[in-house]
């Protein structure tokens, strides 16, 4: 049997004996020239597989690079919408996706529109668009489109679902500017772009000579609200999930839009099982732990939890393991805010207010925290202020009822006790289900010399709280220790005994 020829020609040609430049054909019998064939055969395949196999590498090199370049622009993509830096400017059209903002704090201040009698050629209204959006941009968290890339709108008609699909945004503001002397007046309305409904409307009258600080504050009633319609959205979402498909910051949503619902005891009721739910599912889900702490402190207080020493303890127990989280985390702080002032720890809690304001300004409800602790205190030149501008940052907020009774309280321990009579009247009628509206418009109606009125009051109440006692306003302020606020507290209480509140 004729061995296989090797793969290198001159290589095969010595190995037979040939002379080189001599025919083999010529000089072997005829059963060699068959080997002859097949040798020649041989080298031919043996050549057509050799440049075969390079072609078949180079192609699989080719195939390979191209798979890890492929790869690797893949990667880089993912990264960039994964962990790309965001800027005021959305993407282009063609690139953007709107959808995947739905749930993003994101929006547009579209040119507002100048109704002024005297026209100064629209550079009033045009720099009180971008002296807002300017405010807007420095909300945390928050995207918000550039003046330049709204002004495109400017004179035109736009469809604000049509402006939120464009930009890529959820939320799309718009509104009119009056000036009329040194008084600006403003009406804005904050749509949702996904539904088409009114999120947000106010009417604020600015003077010129304030008008910086008063666009700083219309910019924390934006956040206010932009953050509270996210929460509520979100829980909206989460409640239509399937069961596997829920995670433990769905449920905590579901929480916090129940809370934003208002306070009534089903809601408080209903957050509780919502954030404990979470908690189960994830024990480090911040967004848990700070529903449970918020919520169990102040349930108690508004009557809507029953055992106050149990709640304290659940809140005590879900701010420590947030504190071993982040210590910084805005839940963490919110969580240490609640805590301090369920012990009446008000230097403790007014040092947590001062770090929760410089982080998040718009967040009104440490604003009430501020007054609360002021209040009490027995600092009454300084309790208003900070109560009231809460009321002007979250105008529809779920304690505005109790920032009223916070004012009404301030007043009432200065001995002023018509402004306190107004201001718990105006919570009572926010939420006439809260225990604590009623006895405070009864003491300063009291106090201020109009007994029938104030009879009524607590007979109302009674009828309405028919468990509640003197002692449980007792409870609610003993904390407070300062002798202009015990002296206070004690005109409060002799009024509704003198009212026969039991």
């Amino acid at each position: 049997m004729a061995h296989e020829p090797p793969v290198d020609d001159e290589l095969g040609e010595r190995s037979q004996g040939t002379t080189p430049g001599m025919s083999s054909d010529a000089t072997q019998p005829a059963e060699s020239r068959v080997s002859v064939w097949q040798r020649l055969w041989s080298k031919l395949r043996s050549r057509f597989t050799h440049q075969i196999a390079l072609v078949a590498v180079a192609i699989g090199t080719i195939a390979t690079v191209g798979h890890f370049i492929g790869g690797m622009i893949g990667w880089w993509h993912a990264y960039e919408i994964t962990f790309g830096g965001h800027t005021s400017e959305p993407a282009s059209a063609a690139t953007k996706s709107p959808a995947s903002r739905a749930d993003a704090q994101s929006l547009v201040l579209l040119p507002l529109v100048d109704e002024s009698e005297q026209s100064d050629g629209g550079w009033f209204v045009d720099m009180l668009t971008n002296d807002l959006t300017a405010e807007l941009s420095r909300m945390p968290s928050t995207l918000v489109i550039s003046p330049y890339t709204a002004r495109s709108y400017k004179g035109k008609v736009a469809d604000p679902r049509g402006v939120a699909k464009d930009l890529g945004v959820r939320y799309v503001i718009h509104g009119r500017a009056r000036r009329e002397g040194e008084r600006v007046r403003l009406d804005l309305q904050m749509v949702d772009g996904e539904s088409g409904l009114q999120t947000w409307s106010q009417r604020i009258e600015l003077d010129r000579k304030r008008l910086a600080s008063g666009l700083g504050e219309v910019a924390l009633q934006l956040a206010r609200s932009l953050n509270v319609q996210t929460y509520r959205s979100s829980g909206k979402k989460a409640a239509t999930l399937k069961p596997h498909e829920i995670q433990a910051d769905d449920l905590a949503m579901q929480g916090w839009a129940a809370w934003f619902r208002g306070i009534t005891p089903e809601n408080v009721r209903e957050a509780a099982r919502l954030f404990d739910q979470a908690v189960e599912r994830d024990p480090r889900s911040t967004r848990a732990l700070g529903g449970v702490a918020f919520i169990y402190r102040l349930g108690p207080q508004f009557g809507c939890l029953p055992d106050r020493d149990a709640s304290m303890r659940k809140a005590e127990l879900a701010t420590e393991r947030l504190r071993g989280i982040d210590e910084s985390d805005f839940f963490t702080l919110l969580a240490r805010e609640s805590i301090a002032a369920g012990h009446g720890d008000w230097e403790a809690l007014l040092a947590v207010v001062e770090t929760m304001l410089e982080r998040f300004p718009s967040h009104a409800p440490s604003l009430g925290y501020r007054s609360m602790a002021l209040t009490s205190l027995g600092r009454f030149d300084e309790c208003l202020d900070p109560a009231k501008r809460a009321l002007r940052i979250g105008p529809r907020d779920t304690l505005v009822a109790g920032w009223n009774v916070m004012i009404a309280d301030c007043h009432f321990m200065r001995a002023e006790y018509r402004q306190a009579a107004e201001f718990a009247r105006i919570a009572l009628q926010e939420n006439p289900r809260l225990p604590l509206p009623a006895p405070t418009l009864a003491a300063a109606l009291h106090r201020d010399g109009k007994v029938e009125e104030a009879q009524k009051v607590v007979d109302e109440h009674r009828a309405r709280s028919p468990e509640f006692r003197v002692a449980h306003l007792e409870q609610r302020l003993m904390l407070g220790t300062e002798p202009r606020f015990v002296e206070g507290r004690q005109r409060m209480v002799d009024s509704l005994r003198q009212l026969g509140m039991p």
